[in-house]
């Protein structure tokens, strides 16, 4: 007799659509932002006790669903109305090292999201008040080539930004990461290095400094 033909195997279930953890953080989300956007409320809720170490909690939580909605809620208010004052909250020695720690979180989004709030903190900061922020970015420490990256490219981006962000970056030495990177042994390495670099093609200071220190030549 011919054997019997093997069943078919059973398709594997269908992945389930993600569910935040935390259901009810993006309406909390809407309604902080709503909030501080108030003419009557923000200016009095900028000025609350522990309100930068309330941020710094929730950048710092170990659910992704928090860390997400908390750099959500910051992104959108540095690109509010009230964007100058949040931005000094933001440089502030609390709330600081926990945005840049974001950097390196394991999430792309939330990563991508905090090297968005970084660079309008420093879009809208005076320049005597930027040396915080690439300071906190050069004293970021990456476990891997990847996490380096994303530094170095958060500081070539919010360097760009003018003559004077450039000049601030460089007295921090925040460049310094994305330098080295371009002498790295791997290529990869190297390719992502000069894909940060393009950012300071836009800025007249930055190409100059490039020139001069031999950085350019060196590509070459």
């Amino acid at each position: 007799p011919e054997p019997e033909p093997e069943p078919e195997p059973e398709p594997s279930p269908k992945p389930r659509p993600h569910r935040d953890a935390h259901p009810k953080v993006n309406l909390v989300s809407g309604v902080l932002v709503r909030l501080f956007g108030s003419a009557t409320l923000g200016p009095q809720l900028l000025v609350v006790d522990g309100l930068p170490k309330a941020f710094a909690a929730g950048l710092g939580h170990g659910a992704a669903a928090v860390r997400r909605t908390t750099t959500s809620v910051l992104l959108r208010l540095l690109g509010g109305p009230r964007a100058a004052e949040v931005a000094a909250l933001t440089a502030g020695p609390e709330l600081l090292p926990a945005l840049t720690a974001r950097l390196l979180d394991e999430e792309v989004g939330i990563a991508s999201e905090a090297a968005d709030a970084i660079l309008k903190a420093a879009a809208v900061l005076p320049a005597e008040k930027l040396a915080p922020i690439f300071t906190a970015l050069y004293e970021v420490r990456a476990d891997d080539a990847t996490m380096d990256i994303r530094v170095a490219e958060a500081a070539a981006r919010a360097a760009a930004l003018s003559d004077g962000h450039f000049a601030a970056a460089q007295a921090a030495h925040a460049l310094e990461r994305l330098f080295g990177l371009l002498s790295s042994g791997d290529i990869l390495l190297r390719l992502n290095a000069l894909e940060a670099l393009e950012h300071l093609v836009g800025c007249r200071a930055a190409v100059h400094y490039l020139f001069s220190a031999g950085h350019v030549s060196a590509l070459l």
